[in-house]
């Protein structure tokens, strides 16, 4: 069985959000985490962002197999453009273990859901999972807003994560009013 030309392209196109959104992401955090300012120096050292970075592939991505194998996709190249640019910057190993083993959970588990989460974005139907998914998305800013106030007494940068998720909710309540019918 062959390819269409369509499905190659579409293959492509899939894989190249994937890996180098990734790569991007990953690059971008290690030099975000040196050169922003405080308190948006907190948005690098941010899980909930890289899981954004899924979130926005998944809504990019054509089916819900797509968005499921590219949110735990971009998760892992997100870690190796991080681990990349940081020991070319830096000329440092990757660190232990335990915390690799750590990034490497959270992009098998919460990657694929956050890629879901996305992808229910984009069909908006039925609208109770498109809800459930900008929902979880936003929840995930809040409880970063939340830690960084009350766990580490980082005031202003709890701020940062709660403007973080006023914004996010902008942008994304116009595009769950429009009704558009599944096409899976």
């Amino acid at each position: 069985m062959s390819l269409s030309r369509h499905s190659a392209l579409q293959i492509l196109r899939s894989s190249a959000i994937v890996v180098l959104g990734g790569l991007v992401l990953g690059g971008l955090t290690s030099f975000g985490q040196t050169y922003l300012p405080a308190p948006f120096t907190q948005l690098a050292n941010s899980y909930s962002v890289w899981l954004f970075g899924s979130f926005v592939a998944g809504w990019a991505l054509s089916s819900w197999a797509w968005a499921l194998l590219g949110g735990v996709g971009l998760q892992l190249f997100a870690l190796a453009g991080y681990y990349a640019v940081t020991t070319l910057r830096f000329n440092a190993g990757t660190g232990g273990w335990t915390g690799n083993a750590i990034w490497l959970a959270g992009a098998v588990c919460a990657g694929p859901l956050v890629g879901l989460a996305g992808q229910s974005l984009r069909t908006r139907y039925p609208r109770w999972q498109a809800l459930l998914g900008t929902g979880g998305m936003a929840v995930l800013f809040l409880s970063e807003a939340a830690h960084n106030t009350f766990v580490l007494h980082y005031r202003s940068e709890g701020v940062c994560f709660a403007v973080v998720t006023i914004v996010f909710m902008a942008a994304v309540l116009p595009l769950l009013r429009r009704s558009r019918p599944s096409r899976h």
